[in-house]
């Protein structure tokens, strides 16, 4: 919950002319958030995520600087998991010793590669290329394939 009041926060400081939509989307999202974890309902989790996303980006529309996109990105899943962890941890103990500290360190690992490939992607998205048709289908060849490898993995997984 109090990641979820920081990123509410900061994303307020940036909000400019929408500062009081957001403070709302970003305090209520909070207090659904707290409210869905003290009853013990994990359908509050996803609401106050998507409520927090739509403060972040109402924040984002009015400074154009995207560079602290891949930070907002992180936090946000980091509230979801640890969210998620909370609620699972109060109806069962881990079978296995160690597992808390396994999970947390994947839990790093992910927030890690979040910001780092955010990072690559916001970096990339600010080039100045001179176009043309060999960039565009480029792009559209790296686009069919990303396409092609989430639903293969999706297949693989079910």
């Amino acid at each position: 919950m109090l990641l979820s009041a920081v990123i509410g926060g900061v994303a307020s400081a940036y909000a400019g002319e929408a500062l009081s939509l957001v403070a709302a989307l970003a305090a209520s999202a909070t207090a659904a958030l707290a409210a869905g974890l003290w009853r013990r309902r994990s359908v509050a989790v996803p609401w106050a995520l998507l409520a927090l996303g739509a403060a972040a980006a109402l924040s984002f529309s009015e400074e154009a600087d995207p560079a602290r996109a891949p930070l907002f990105a992180a936090v946000l899943l980091a509230i979801g998991e640890l969210s998620y962890w909370s609620l699972e941890t109060r109806e069962s103990r881990p079978a296995v010793p160690g597992l808390a500290a396994r999970r947390l360190a994947l839990l790093s690992g992910l927030i890690a590669a979040s910001v780092l490939l955010g990072t690559i992607l916001v970096s990339v998205g600010r080039l100045e290329t001179g176009g043309g048709l060999a960039l565009e289908t480029a792009g559209v060849a790296a686009a069919v394939f990303l396409a092609a490898a989430v639903l293969a993995l999706s297949r693989r997984a079910t």
